[in-house]
């Protein structure tokens, strides 16, 4: 909703119907009046990832602009933001720029406050009103920045160290306003413990009195000193992991308490500083600071600086380290927050979601007339009794999340003009047009599911250059917590050269991004993929990823599916056990083939080499002949396969349980109007045409995109619990709407497609 330059509290019905339903009106209402203002921007990353519930770290500007020395503090910044990103977050600085407050820096703005220290004030709850006022720059303080990241509804905050009781406050009453905030502005503050140059022991008492939650998380309650990992005091509560914190944040913000939380992370053990040591640079710091008149807000300042001369620097490694630190445990503890926030919102999603896909072509016998087996699917009556049916099954069962694993290219197309005939490789400039986009086959199944509100966690690469950058921008639809960005290798691109007929005349690529999904990274994810419903993996990944993902999932019994993105990726599936425990695959025919090749000799993979030509039957009998021979073969080790045929239609393969019974089967010969079924040796196959009967040819646009989106809806449909039938013919409506695109995944594939109308099970089609 757009609130700016409109007359200050001048509604629509629409603003003032969320105003009247808010849960809290009144801060929403002071909300729109500081963007009508322009007190208040914030950048597009932050703002996408608040409107798509992404996880998200606020982090200060003071430690900037006045906690560490140029050029450290820049240097700080940005590797802080870093590691917000890499552990599944993102980053929002804080700071006031000319006056207004902004939530999410750019790398200018970053370097502007870094390098421009003398003219930035600091900026605490007292200083904020001031330096908008006079249009100044400032760096936010612990409490400053929560004022901010609460206005923004930014829940998680990350910094070096919070502010306390100064030592000798009974006489100087120096308390900061760090602690008075955290007891009234409800966010919670991930730092290393008090700062060592304070009084613990008092700062602790006074978090109580605020009531305050203070935690320590680790192995001990004892509360951090900052440079230190003991201060002889202990934190009241004590929890062991990031997730457990998460839940605890959760739970404090649903009983609307308005205070903050204290979660204290000790320095990591290499990095901390001798207890002993530090406490005599502390004591000749505060005397010289006695000495000098130094109090108020420069006290801190000048504590820190003169700990780190006395220490010889090692205290601004320390310092360094620890923010570090924090920023990981910070940004994994606002990824839980995120997913449990995300698992409240799922129980209300209009696709119905059943707890696990295991089976693509599963029949349940229901308590329903032998009519509704024919090949043409259930009647209405039965489609109200399914849907019923998934409806409990969604409100009562806790959805599991799909996960996916492949890669993200930056697609550019060169097609040549009609003008030339032929490609010249003589040096001279050809007439043609391109197009650029978004492709990879991880990606695009990604994207489609999000676009249908599945949900996935999406496992992937990008490169720390203007692609990366662009494609985050482009995508926050989805979510790309697990999306790493790697500062020494760029964004896969892919080229094709294509004739002016639209055939493909050669590609180039650049790829190498794809191993940074590597074994090592993907263990980071492996609480998501062992409840995951489904595993999709790409054959972009390296053969060691893949066996890695394969064999983790073979353990804990998570259905996986392959998707080969090309002939020349299969192999990678024969240099270890990958092939033999996968539950789908989805190959065209040439990769079908390749598939069938490699089980023939498997006896003697080493020297197998997968074959240059290709079998290409032209009449639709014979490829259904030609694939139900290959997928006789290939179902003894894969026991479901989609096979896409081009015009041909689409094919599943899958092995007959013993247990099921297929009713009504259709006779080879026979044409169904929507599909044909066939049984042979314990196979069962459908057909589906590409074309139903009465509806045109699609107007061709691109052929990129259209398998994935056809493989990502049948997925979708599959963890909606929809018949098999039902999931293969959305797959190809999904497949027609991404042909008659210029985008692989076009922005008409949405969660209506999911849907279903009782037509879908006759013979029409949603449009």
């Amino acid at each position: 909703m757009a609130y700016a330059a409109r007359p200050l509290f001048h509604f629509g019905f629409t603003e003032c119907l969320n105003l009247l339903t808010h849960r809290r009106p009144l801060l929403f209402a002071y909300k729109i009046c500081m963007f009508n203002r322009g007190f208040v921007s914030i950048s597009a990353e932050v703002s996408e990832a608040l409107k798509l519930h992404h996880p998200i770290v606020a982090l200060e500007s003071t430690i900037i602009s006045h906690g560490l020395p140029f050029p450290q503090n820049l240097e700080t910044a940005l590797m802080v933001e870093n590691v917000v990103r890499e552990n599944g977050s993102v980053p929002a600085t804080i700071a006031v720029l000319g006056g207004k407050l902004h939530i999410g820096l750019t790398t200018s703005e970053l370097e502007h406050i870094a390098t421009s220290k003398s003219s930035v004030v600091k900026s605490s709850r007292r200083d904020l009103a001031y330096i908008m006022s006079q249009k100044l720059d400032g760096g936010t303080t612990v409490s400053g920045t929560m004022i901010a990241a609460h206005m923004a509804g930014i829940k998680v905050f990350v910094t070096g160290g919070i502010g306390g009781v100064h030592r000798g406050a009974e006489t100087t009453m120096d308390v900061s306003a760090d602690l008075r905030e955290l007891g009234r502005t409800p966010v919670a503050v991930v730092c290393a413990g008090a700062k060592s140059i304070l009084d613990i022991g008092r700062t602790l008492e006074y978090l109580e009195t605020e009531g305050v939650p203070v935690v320590t998380l680790g192995d001990s309650r004892e509360f951090p000193a900052f440079f230190t990992r003991q201060s002889g005091f202990l934190s009241p509560f004590r929890l062991n992991s990031a997730e457990e914190v998460a839940q605890l944040i959760a739970d404090h913000f649903s009983l609307k308490l308005s205070n903050g939380l204290l979660v204290a992370v000790p320095i990591p053990k290499q990095f901390a500083m001798d207890a002993l040591e530090m406490h005599e640079a502390i004591q000749e710091a505060i005397s010289d600071a006695s000495q000098s008149g130094i109090s108020g807000k420069e006290l801190t300042p000048f504590l820190l600086n003169a700990v780190n001369q006395l220490t010889s620097g090692k205290s601004l490694k320390a310092n360094v380290e620890l923010i570090r630190n924090n920023a990981a445990v910070g940004s994994q503890i606002a990824s839980h927050l995120a997913k449990l926030s995300r698992h409240v919102a799922s129980e209300q999603h209009p696709v119905a979601k059943s707890n696990r896909v295991d089976d693509v072509f599963s029949t349940k016998q229901r308590s329903i007339n032998a009519d509704a087996a024919k090949i043409n699917g259930p009647s209405p009556e039965s489609y109200q009794f399914y849907a019923k049916e998934s409806k409990k099954s969604a409100n009562e069962k806790l959805a599991k999340r799909i996960v996916v694993a492949g890669g993200i290219n930056f697609d550019l197309s060169l097609s040549l003009s009609k003008s030339s005939s032929s490609l010249e490789t003589n040096g001279m400039t050809h007439r043609g047009h391109m197009r650029h986009s978004f492709g990879g086959v991880g990606r695009n199944i990604a994207d489609c599911l999000s676009r249908l509100g599945v949900d996935p966690l999406f496992i992937s690469a990008v490169g720390n250059d203007w692609m990366g950058k662009h494609f985050r921008e482009c995508f926050t639809h989805m979510d790309l917590s697990a999306v790493t960005v790697s500062k020494h290798v760029p964004t896969a691109v892919y080229t094709a050269v294509l004739s002016s007929a639209g055939e493909l005349l050669y590609g180039i690529g650049d790829f190498d991004i794809h191993k940074e999904v590597s074994p090592t990274y993907i263990k980071a994810f492996e609480a998501e993929m062992k409840n995951a419903s489904l595993m999709c993996i790409d054959g972009c990944l390296s053969a060691e990823s893949i066996d890695f993902i394969t064999d983790f999932c073979h353990q804990h019994n998570i259905p996986v599916l392959f998707e080969p993105t090309d002939i020349m990726q299969i192999d990678k599936l024969f240099k270890s056990n990958a092939w033999k425990k996968l539950t789908y695959v989805t190959p065209n025919i040439n990769e079908l083939q390749i598939f069938h090749h490699f089980l023939k000799f498997q006896e003697n993979l080493i020297s197998v080499k997968a074959p240059r030509e290709f079998v290409k039957p032209e009449t639709l009998s014979g490829a259904l002949d030609f694939c139900r021979h290959l997928c006789t073969s290939v179902s003894e080790y894969v026991p479901n396969i989609i096979v896409t045929m081009g015009r041909h239609g689409l094919l599943l393969c899958k092995q007959k349980e013993h247990n099921s019974s297929e009713s009504q089967r259709v006779n080879d010969q026979t044409m169904n109007d929507l599909c044909t079924y066939y049984e042979k040796n314990g196979i069962t196959f459908l057909h589906h045409p590409a074309v139903w009967p009465g509806f045109p040819e699609p107007r061709i646009q691109s052929v990129l995109g259209a398998g994935d989106c056809l493989a990502a809806t049948i997925i979708a449909a599959m963890h909606a619990g929809l018949p098999t039938s039902v999931c293969a013919r959305l797959g190809i409506l999904a497949a027609r709407k991404s042909l008659e695109s210029f985008e692989a995944v076009p922005d008409t594939i949405t969660p209506q497609l999911l849907l279903v109308t009782p037509q879908l099970y006759g013979t029409g089609i949603v449009n």
